[in-house]
């Protein structure tokens, strides 16, 4: 009989720290839970959906550089952070939609836009489609970096030179991408073409202050040089 309580008070015993110690695993698993949860939301990205149903222009001014997707699936979204949401401003105009920022990081403000798009108008930007696209007039007044399939891409360089202080210029660098026919304007910036083999035809408007470089460029002859004002 002392042999049997024995047992059942060792029993017990076991039971009981068994249980002590599921709950303190349980209890040490819900606050991770909620330090987990409690971070991810502050890092989470916010996704507003944007109707573009009559638009063909987008108009982004931001304060540093965006990220801006072209995609023929994707659903049109503006994606920030949640304590950005003060610093945004979506207007439309016409057929301009028109989007302010004033974050100044980069990430912190992404756009996918549909390829129905035909003019983009942009401060410092990386634009980029994963789809092969139509066409593209791409105004910028600062840095641009364009990386996709197109068979028609212009890009303007819009920055109001004179009066810069150190002497400024803008970077306009085409990094990827299999291009049937690319037009680059700039008075007085400096064009990269990274994979210039990939470009059919390339025409290049540039002004006296203007600089260009080629990469991995076997075929010269599709690329032509005309002088700035007498290609406008």
């Amino acid at each position: 009989m002392a042999i049997l309580l024995f047992r059942l008070a060792g029993t017990g015993d076991s039971l009981m720290k068994r249980t002590t110690i599921t709950f303190l695993a349980a209890l040490a698993l819900f606050l991770g839970t909620i330090a987990s949860s409690k971070y991810s939301v502050s890092n989470d990205f916010i996704q507003k959906p944007l109707d573009f149903s009559g638009i063909d222009t987008v108009q982004f001014e931001s304060a540093g550089l965006s990220e801006i997707a072209i995609s023929k699936t994707r659903a049109p979204m503006l994606r920030h952070r949640p304590d950005d949401a003060a610093k945004i401003q979506v207007t439309r105009q016409g057929n301009t939609l028109l989007i302010r920022s004033d974050t100044s990081q980069y990430g912190d403000v992404e756009l996918i836009i549909p390829a129905t798009i035909r003019t983009l108008i942009t401060q410092s930007a990386r634009v980029g489609s994963k789809d092969k696209l139509d066409s593209l007039d791409i105004r910028a007044s600062e840095d641009l970096y364009w990386s996709g399939d197109i068979k028609t891409l212009r890009i303007t360089d819009t920055r109001a030179y004179g009066g810069c202080s150190p002497r400024c210029q803008n970077g306009l660098h085409v990094e990827d991408g299999a291009i049937a026919d690319l037009t680059i304007a700039t008075p007085a910036g400096e064009v990269t073409l990274n994979q210039a083999d990939d470009i059919n035809n390339a025409t290049l408007l540039l002004g006296p202050d203007a600089s260009f470089s080629l990469l991995n460029a076997h075929h010269v002859d599709r690329i032509r040089v005309v002088d700035f004002e007498s290609g406008k």
